[in-house]
């Protein structure tokens, strides 16, 4: 069966209808007009990237990422504690899937990982975008692709238990000898939930008042809590005892129930993949189409709660309208600003940022792919590049574009779900309602679209095939992080459904991670280390789809290692 596109111009068509016939949740309201009529400076928007802080707040200095190892696992903390300051902090950035910081940006300390900035008052680390639009390939740090190490959950988790502990230690420290169940700090982070449930109910038969828990968490636990009332009525330590559940390690049986019952979001099953679409809806749900927090939600948050992705590389947005794997917005500064919606900023806070992600996006269209390292990698074989060409021109053009003098050409357009048939979390999770808000508030207003809106469709009817310049550095591929090596996407018979990857070794043969795969889990793994391994049975991280040239037309194997060869050069 041949494939559907659906191509940009017939996305204005689609978006018209859409605007048509779909009401939006939030009745009529006046969004705030923008400033817009300035050049844009990419070296800015570089410098406000990391030397701003507009991210995320999670309650963290600099000097608590470096107290981090002593809520490790005992094996890891002994092995932390008997290390050097420097080898710490590796042992954190490696755990965690954070990055050395950078010395090219004014006021900066080389000293913050690159994933964050350094508030200059409060010293709070915030999460900047590098958290997930930076990574390492070959050891070396690059800006602007896929961050396939990071372990968003692993360090969700820690950063609880270390509050956690922090907390009951801020209590002894108070000299609450009488809070009983504060005296011996629980081994797991399942049992927090308990002690924390406990020692609120104690303290409060004793007449006690407890020491508060870190600020910037208490104001995230107050919005998801809030955000947990619409479908379940608790009482306050009953709420904060399913707060740090949900949170936990180890999601299974009724717990799982519980996550699907009342879509919070795990921030990633995977490590290498975020849920971060999931959790910026959840804010959304906090604010008008003006960006203004409403004690209340404001419409449902989107119908799946997981549905972690692979973060695209940013090296070839300009080559792109439409952005993220299902292409469901136009490229805009205001859709980069979605992620700003945490409890820490006002409204008038993220408005006032629109000319500086201006630049973001300048910048972001500056960055190019990175070429094939022959030095490190080896030396491209011309002649069979050349006969990848043919390869390539005859089966896969089509879809992902021509690649000759300069960047070639690429026409975007969507693969229909039925034909290309990936795992299809990701395109149905998000649900209408939230894409519906991002076309109609502040984050909309400033597209090519009806009335001015950023084009946006509701309900892609697919995922869109990517530019494939660059491709040896956005392993792994798909959308979902699903297949390790160019091989692998080519073998579709036979890919592999469990592995885990080392940390900087590359497979310069079939192009792509360097893995070890298994034919089953290994067993007695702790939360953390199974999501170092990537598993086909998981949500939303099918391997299957994609599998072209289909019978009869399949490709031999000297087509497969010609056409891999090609794709090195692009």
């Amino acid at each position: 069966m041949s494939k559907r596109i659906l191509f940009p111009p017939i996305a204005a068509i689609v978006a018209c209808l859409l605007l048509s016939v779909f009401v939006a949740c939030d009745g009529p309201q006046t969004v705030k007009p923008r400033l817009l009529n300035r050049a844009a400076d990419p070296d800015s928007g570089y410098q406000f990237l990391l030397g701003s802080s507009y991210g995320f707040a999670i309650g963290l200095t600099m000097s608590s990422l470096d107290s981090l190892w002593t809520i490790w696992p005992p094996v890891l903390r002994a092995e932390a504690e008997q290390a050097t300051p420097d080898e710490r902090r590796t042992m954190t950035l490696d755990r965690y899937g954070l990055l050395a910081g950078v010395s090219d940006v004014k006021g900066r300390s080389p000293e913050v990982p690159l994933n964050f900035t350094e508030n200059p008052d409060s010293k709070q680390l915030q999460i900047n975008c590098l958290v997930c639009h930076a990574g390492k390939i070959l050891g070396r740090v690059t800006p602007g692709i896929s961050n396939t190490h990071v372990a968003l959950q692993t360090l969700t988790n820690d950063l609880i238990t270390f509050f956690a502990f922090q907390f009951v230690a801020k209590n002894q420290n108070k000299g609450l000898a009488s809070i009983d169940t504060l005296k011996n700090p629980p081994a797991s982070i399942e049992a927090l939930a308990e002690v924390f449930q406990q020692a609120q109910a104690e303290a409060q038969e004793k007449g006690i008042e407890l020491a508060p828990m870190n600020s910037a968490v208490q104001r995230l636990v107050a919005v998801v809590v809030a955000g947990l009332e619409k479908f379940l009525e608790l009482d306050a330590a009953g709420r904060d005892s399913l707060i740090v559940k949900l949170l936990g390690d180890g999601i299974i049986g009724s717990l799982a129930e519980a996550f699907v019952r009342f879509r919070i979001p795990i921030l990633s099953n995977t490590d290498g993949t975020t849920n971060a679409f999931f959790l910026a809806a959840q804010f959304g749900t906090f604010r008008n189409l003006n960006l203004e927090l409403t004690r209340l939600p404001r419409r449902d948050v989107p119908p799946l709660p997981q549905w972690a992705t692979e973060t695209p590389s940013w090296f070839n947005s300009r080559k792109k309208k439409l952005y993220y794997h299902d292409g469901f917005i136009e490229d805009t500064p205001g859709d980069l600003m979605q992620f700003l919606m945490g409890p820490v900023n006002p409204d008038t806070t993220i408005t006032r940022w629109y000319p500086q992600f201006q630049d973001l996006l300048a910048w972001m269209w500056s960055l190019k792919a990175p070429k094939w390292p022959e030095d490190t990698l080896g030396v491209i074989d011309r002649d069979l590049a050349q006969r990848g060409l043919l390869v390539f021109t005859n089966n896969c053009a089509k879809c992902h574009g021509f690649y000759g003098a300069g960047e070639g050409s690429f026409r975007e357009g969507w693969h229909d779900q039925d034909i290309i048939n990936t795992d299809s979390m990701r395109l149905y999770g998000m649900g209408r309602q939230y894409r519906a808000f991002l076309r109609d508030s502040f984050f909309g207003a400033d597209g090519s679209g009806p009335d001015g809106k950023a084009i946006t469709i509701l309900q892609p009817p697919g995922y869109i095939a990517p530019p494939l310049n660059g491709i040896w550095a956005t392993t792994p591929y798909f959308h979902n992080g699903a297949v390790p090596t160019l091989m692998d996407v080519l073998n579709y018979n036979d890919r592999p459904k469990i592995w885990t990857r080392s940390e900087d070794g590359y497979d310069s043969l079939k192009v792509g991670l360097e893995v070890q795969v298994f034919d089953t889990l290994p067993g007695g793994l702790a939360g953390w280390q199974n999501r170092m391994y990537y598993q086909d049975n998981l949500t939303g991280k099918s391997v299957s789809g994609h599998e072209y040239p289909a019978p009869p037309e399949s490709l031999t194997e000297d087509e497969k290692w010609a056409l891999i060869e090609y794709l090195k050069t692009l």
